[in-house]
């Protein structure tokens, strides 16, 4: 995990407030809890004081609820992402989740699976924010992905596993990679394989079939066909 974002709880049950921290790991998925609130007012002044960019909050708090809460902080211009919990299915509320383009809506009682995927989607998003407001740091990113991918090219690796690994919308890490290295990332990947092959081919005596399969290639004919596309030989001639 690249950097922690700071996160605040907002419910007026201390118990759902013990229960969605034993449900999944915060700090695993890249969240340092900095503040606890049981009101929308205690939580404004939190938020207020430090620089959260994480809102869980339930909807009925009492008072102000919680849609109104976002609002709020929207209205401060805070650069935050938000995770709505509700007791009820109820549309509307929903609807005005929706509108407020909240990250998720998550229904009681919480699912620790659902939990987990809605802030590590919460994650992404404000990764994306960060990359967006350093510019420079987008070559740093994309760096990062081409050490991942010459570490990682043996095994099955497509652009999906990437962006998870990264915390990162996959058509956004898409058109990153292909603007800061000048390729897409399968060209990229199938250039990597290949100066391995030629290497193994070189300096081994596996078969072909062999080297591909090290190579992260599934299937020997794409390999052979990939290799011939980028050095103009099969893997046969330029071994020979």
């Amino acid at each position: 995990m690249e950097q922690m974002f700071r996160c605040v709880l907002v419910d007026d049950d201390p118990w759902a407030l013990c229960d969605i921290k034993k449900l999944v790991d915060f700090e695993a998925a890249g969240f340092q809890i900095a503040g606890e609130y049981a009101n929308a007012t205690a939580a404004m002044e939190g938020i207020q004081r430090l620089n959260h960019s994480l809102l869980i909050t339930d909807i009925c708090l009492g008072g102000v609820n919680g849609l109104e809460l976002i609002d709020a902080c929207r209205r401060q211009q805070r650069k935050m992402e938000y995770i709505v919990i509700s007791g009820y299915a109820d549309f509307e509320y929903a609807r005005q989740a929706i509108d407020s383009n909240v990250c998720t809506y998550l229904l009681k009682p919480l699912d620790g699976v659902k939990t987990l995927r809605a802030l590590r989607k919460a994650y992404g998003r404000l990764d994306e924010k960060s990359i967006c407001d350093h510019p420079d740091s987008e070559k740093n990113i994309a760096d990062r992905i081409c050490d991942y991918i010459r570490a990682h090219y043996m095994e099955r690796l497509r652009l999906e596993d990437v962006a998870e690994a990264f915390h990162l919308n996959r058509s956004y890490l898409s058109e990153l990679f292909r603007d800061m290295v000048g390729k897409n990332f399968v060209q990229y990947k199938n250039e990597v394989r290949i100066e391995q092959a030629k290497t193994l081919l070189t300096h081994s005596d596996k078969s072909v079939s062999e080297i591909a399969g090290l190579c992260g290639f599934e299937n020997s004919g794409y390999f052979s066909l990939v290799f011939r596309q980028l050095t103009g030989k099969s893997p046969g001639e330029f071994r020979r």
